[in-house]
């Protein structure tokens, strides 16, 4: 019996329902159940993308696990750390399947209107609910009870999202597709205004930046301002509570505490670390030791993370673990860079979302992200297996332009 013609599109269609899925009020199985589904059948039956970039980045996905399997084993609750870590699961099924099989520009896109499908609903269901309850950004995230939204600054999920819808719009060959993705994107701003993220829109307007200034140039500049203006004018009718986060005193930052004992961990275990998820034991006598400002000391919630991605990565997973991830971000950073800056590349457009994207995740990870958030290793996997995809152009030869 012959297979459909179509066959190809099997794995996008799996990625695509998981990513629309795994945000939204339901049980996070019934996302894993499709994606499984998915990856059998794309080995079963869809044809595979004809290249490997073995041994990049595969290498670096191989040691990265290594090293968080020896994290989980060192831990001091190893049960609960094999189960905080089980979005590694998924994740390694999205990078599979995208780097092995969607090698055709439909099916990267098909993953990416997911993405932005879902990022529009998230953002829609922020805004109504801070219409509706009018309170504080902690108790509308409460009340809403959406799995991936934790704390207000979790939107940093959309900001990660954003460049890669804009990239979508300018790519969409209908006006309705363009409008849709515009209308995304515009959500998502008004939603980290919404719940007050200055992480979410720092991190947002840096990817949103490199994807203008590589797609329409020097304009960038003109529609970054009035874009911020919009938002400006929109935190003013608020009473300003956006800029005045801004205006706190950096020497007052609750991070600075948490980065030095992290720090302080990471230089008494520098290789290998202390272990998966034993930072909240582990934090408070370090903090104790630092000369910092005292106002900087008044948080006296537990605090399981040190909001710096690569920090918590030296404290659990040492050295070796923290290079691993930040070689895969900068091989999918070189690989979308590469990409984006030729201009006859088949592929420009979603590097240029890709770059943004990257861009916007570091900026986040820097000031924010953590393992145990289950959209932060989805949204990895994402992004590392996009770049995967992307058909790189050949080097002109030496001397062509002479």
């Amino acid at each position: 019996m012959d297979l459909p013609a179509d066959r190809g599109l099997i794995a996008p269609v799996a990625l695509a329902f998981f990513l629309a899925v795994f945000w939204l009020p339901l049980p996070l199985d019934l996302g894993l159940i499709g994606l499984t589904l998915g990856a059998a059948a794309a080995v079963l039956l869809a044809p595979e993308a004809g290249r490997s970039p073995w041994p990049w980045p595969d290498l670096l996905v191989v040691v990265f696990s290594a090293t968080l399997a020896l994290s989980i084993a060192r831990s001091g609750h190893p049960q609960l750390s094999l189960l905080l870590s089980s979005p590694f699961i998924p994740a390694v099924l999205i990078y599979l399947l995208l780097s092995r099989f969607v090698p055709a520009a439909r099916g990267r896109w098909q993953v990416v209107v997911g993405l932005g499908l879902a990022a529009g609903w998230l953002a829609s269901i922020v805004l109504l609910g801070a219409v509706l309850y009018r309170v504080d950004p902690v108790s509308l995230i409460n009340q809403l009870a959406i799995p991936v939204l934790v704390v207000p600054n979790d939107v940093l999920l959309l900001s990660t999202c954003v460049p890669l819808i804009l990239a979508a719009a300018f790519a969409a060959k209908t006006t309705g597709g363009t409008f849709v993705g515009l209308l995304s994107v515009a959500l998502c701003l008004l939603a980290m205004v919404a719940v007050n993220s200055r992480a979410a829109l720092l991190a947002a307007a840096i990817g949103v930046g490199i994807v203008l200034a590589l797609v329409v140039g020097r304009r960038a500049w003109r529609i970054l301002m009035w874009g911020a203006a919009g938002l400006f004018a929109l935190d003013g009718v608020r009473g300003f509570p956006l800029l005045a986060k801004f205006a706190q005193t950096p020497a007052c930052e609750p991070r600075l505490p948490l980065w030095g004992a992290a720090l302080r961990l990471w230089s008494e275990r520098p290789l290998l670390g202390y272990g998966a998820h034993n930072y909240r034991d582990l934090y408070r006598d370090r903090v104790e030791s630092l000369a910092l400002p005292v106002c900087s000391l008044t948080d006296g919630r537990i605090t399981p993370w040190p909001h710096n991605l690569f920090l918590e990565l030296l404290s659990s997973q040492g050295l070796v673990g923290a290079l691993a991830l930040m070689a895969l971000l900068a091989w999918g950073v070189n690989r979308s860079f590469r990409t984006a800056r030729h201009a006859g590349a088949t592929d420009r457009l979603l590097a240029a979302g890709l770059l943004g994207a990257f861009a916007a995740f570091v900026v986040a990870a820097l000031l924010e992200l953590t393992l145990l958030r289950y959209w932060v290793v989805i949204m990895t996997a994402t992004l590392v297996g996009l770049a995967a995809t992307l058909t790189v152009p050949p080097a002109p030869p030496a001397g062509a332009a002479q």
